[in-house]
């Protein structure tokens, strides 16, 4: 148990799962119920605590009140944290939303946008084909020899 102020900070030092700021914090709040104790013995005997007593009235916390005041500290030091941050969180959330909003867009316009021109000529090529097979399927209707189709093709002498 830590028996002077400067213990006590060391206490607040020693946990490693505690940042400094909530070290620091818990040592601001311990000295402010120090200062209260002080006010509250100087009220009642009408003279401050000398150093002796102020140095009992520590060793006579137990640990588990300085454990207290540093999770008070910690919550304190998380709620101050949320409010300084929330404005800049709900932000950059829109700006997430909107940057994935605008993502899903620009997928979907860049994949008609190499779609459809893709698309049209896959049914110009069909078509043109389907023409194709028109063509030649009424030119074999009659003879289905390859001959058929030079006899077609070729001009017809006129003798």
């Amino acid at each position: 148990m830590p028996k002077t102020d400067r213990e006590v900070f060391e206490y607040f030092r020693s946990d490693p799962e505690t940042s400094v700021e909530v070290d620091n914090l818990a040592y601001a709040s311990f000295a402010f119920h120090k200062y209260e104790w002080m006010e509250q013995f100087a009220s009642l005997r009408g003279r401050q605590p000398t150093q002796a007593e102020e140095n009992q009235w520590i060793s006579e916390l137990p640990d588990s009140r300085l454990d207290e005041i540093r999770d008070v500290a910690y919550l304190a030091f998380e709620a101050a944290a949320d409010g300084y941050l929330r404005e800049r969180i709900e932000q950059e959330r829109k700006t997430a939303v909107e940057q994935s909003i605008l993502t899903e867009i620009r997928q979907f316009t860049s994949f008609w946008r190499n779609f459809g021109p893709n698309l049209l000529i896959g049914i110009a090529a069909s078509v043109a084909f389907s023409l194709l097979l028109i063509v030649m399927a009424s030119i074999f209707a009659d003879d289905p020899s390859p001959i058929a189709l030079y006899k077609q093709i070729a001009p017809a002498n006129s003798h």
